[in-house]
């Protein structure tokens, strides 16, 4: 039960990461954790899933994993699921993954630059994360008008883009491309 804008924005989401997939050949995926945008938790790497890569998916809630894994066992597919609080310490060796990733969560944990570092030291090949972008006016229309409370909820430092690279950058991360994934035709950020 999704809006048209979250719709579109796992179309974009999904045709992103399987390009990602094709150009470096990701083969093991770890989504951590799994409770930023995009409609239902969870979701964001079934399209990885389905198109052959080894995903776990890492929460530090147990019932929302719960619900998560209910999902994927009805769509068929695989998955290890992960209930893990310590988001400055996760619990796989260095290099565990080809592809460690999140989806706009950042500004809801306690310590982003701790699970950037943590998804640095565990990926062998990609590290890729996503936040709200602050300038669109979605974010703007929640921001000031719909929504004003939203921002007493998050830390919206961490929507600053060039903070989550300078973090990555300091933990031995070349970046190879940054810019805008989502950019729909209409106001819609996480109405």
């Amino acid at each position: 039960n999704e809006g048209l804008g979250l719709v579109y924005e796992r179309f974009v989401l999904n045709d992103f990461l399987s390009a990602l997939r094709g150009e470096y050949g990701l083969q093991t995926v770890l989504e951590a954790p799994l409770f930023g945008m995009a409609g239902v938790s969870g979701i964001n790497s079934v399209a990885l899933a389905q198109a052959g890569a080894q995903v776990t998916l890492v929460d530090d809630h147990s019932e929302r994993l719960a619900a998560v894994e209910r999902i994927w066992v009805e769509l068929g597919l695989p998955a290890r699921f992960v209930c893990h609080e310590e988001w400055g310490r996760l619990p796989f060796p260095d290099g565990a993954f080809d592809l460690a990733w999140n989806w706009a969560a950042l500004w809801y944990l306690p310590d982003p630059a701790a699970l950037l570092r943590e998804l640095v030291r565990v990926s062998r090949q990609v590290v890729f994360v996503a936040m709200p972008n602050r300038a669109q006016v979605g974010y703007l229309l929640r921001k000031y008008l719909l929504e004003r409370d939203f921002v007493n909820h998050v830390d919206e430092r961490w929507a600053d883009i060039g903070r989550v690279r300078r973090v990555l950058e300091s933990a031995g991360v070349r970046i190879v491309r940054q810019g805008v994934l989502d950019v729909p035709p209409w106001p819609d950020t996480v109405m």
